[in-house]
């Protein structure tokens, strides 16, 4: 998969991706929101943008984090609307919203 570009323009961060389609495909994010997420949830968001889909342990791991401080990043995205759950159990992993 290629890796995303990334743009802004009037006032959003305009992330431009290659789909499975071979098409391409633009997620915009207002600044406002963007101003909402910390430096973490950020680094979430960038890492779920990458490869499309990210556990509580891809999290723990990346961050070097316990499982449990993972979890709660993932109920505040959760809260913002900005991923969804798949999955059940330790076969739960977390998606864009909308994906």
């Amino acid at each position: 998969m290629r890796p995303p570009f990334f743009d802004i323009d009037t006032g959003y961060l305009i992330v431009t991706f290659l789909g499975t389609e071979l098409t391409w495909s633009n997620i915009r994010i207002s600044n406002d929101f963007l101003e909402e997420l910390n430096d973490i949830l950020k680094k979430i968001v960038q890492k779920l943008l990458e490869k499309n889909k990210i556990s509580t342990n891809d999290i723990s791991e990346m961050l070097s984090i316990n499982p449990r401080t993972a979890r709660k990043h993932i109920a505040k995205l959760r809260e913002l609307g900005i991923i969804e759950a798949r999955g059940k159990g330790k076969n739960t992993y977390y998606v864009l919203r909308g994906k």
